[in-house]
This record gives C-alpha cells, sequence and structure tokens, in this order.
C-alpha cells in the first residue's frame, strides 16, 4: 500500500522498463503524394529511402496496401546514373500490382510511380530529404 501512495509501478518479470522505441539508424528518406485535390486521399504515395547503400521504395495508395520493394538485386550503384534509375524502376514496376478505382486507372498510377521514384532519389541524391514525417503535394 505505501508504494501505491508513493508512485511505485511494480512490474512483473520481463516486462521490461517500460521504454517504447525504434533503433536510430542512418537513413535518408524522400515522401511524395500524387493528390487530386489538396485534401482527397492519395492516387499514388511513394516512399523512397536509402540506408547503408540500399535503396528501398514503398508505393502505397494503388488502392491495395502499401508494398516494398528493395533493391536486391543491387541495380542501383551508390550514385546512380539515369540508366540505372530507369532500369530500377522497371523492376519496380513489375514487382508491384497497381489498381484501378473511381481515382485513377493502372495505367495511370504505373507512369505517375516512375515520375515519383525519379523525384524522390533525386531529392535524395542531393540531400534535400527528409527524415521525419512530412510531406509534399504536388
Amino acid at each position: 500500500i505505501a508504494d501505491r501512495r508513493a508512485g511505485v509501478r511494480r512490474r512483473a518479470p520481463g516486462q521490461g522498463d517500460g521504454r517504447c522505441g525504434t533503433a536510430k539508424e542512418d537513413r535518408n528518406v524522400s515522401y511524395l503524394t500524387q493528390r487530386n485535390s489538396k485534401t482527397d486521399f492519395p492516387v499514388l504515395a511513394c516512399a523512397v529511402s536509402k540506408t547503408k547503400g540500399q535503396w528501398n521504395v514503398v508505393l502505397g495508395g494503388r488502392p491495395n496496401r502499401a508494398q516494398l520493394v528493395c533493391d536486391t538485386d543491387h541495380l542501383l550503384g551508390e550514385i546512380p546514373n539515369r540508366e540505372e534509375i530507369e532500369t530500377f524502376i522497371s523492376y519496380v514496376q513489375a514487382q508491384v500490382r497497381f489498381g484501378t478505382n473511381m481515382r485513377a486507372t493502372e495505367t495511370y498510377r504505373k507512369h505517375l510511380s516512375g515520375i515519383l521514384i525519379t523525384r524522390g532519389m533525386n531529392e535524395i541524391l542531393n540531400n534535400n530529404s527528409v527524415t521525419k514525417n512530412s510531406e509534399r503535394t504536388e
């Protein structure tokens, strides 16, 4: 009873210290969306990241769940050129299933994904990337 009055909480064994968090890592991230209007759901959302030389792309709002595509085949170099980027975009577009709904068609989303991936990679390569949750609407 005295412990409760003093504000001491007892934890069961194995519960840890009650802190929650994620390990920090050196990651550059760019998040871009295309919307029909500023307050509308995204037609396509694209997050591009680079960590430890590994490029990752997440595409969402297509209308399926977001999907992660990693450069496991090492199609991109440390500083990719235009040809490597185009090859990687084709690889990503082949891995992701785009859908059609009232906001956009599959063909439009596929075309848009190439543009957003290129912009995101250029942001990271030019050190204009963000590391927090921020959004730029086009």
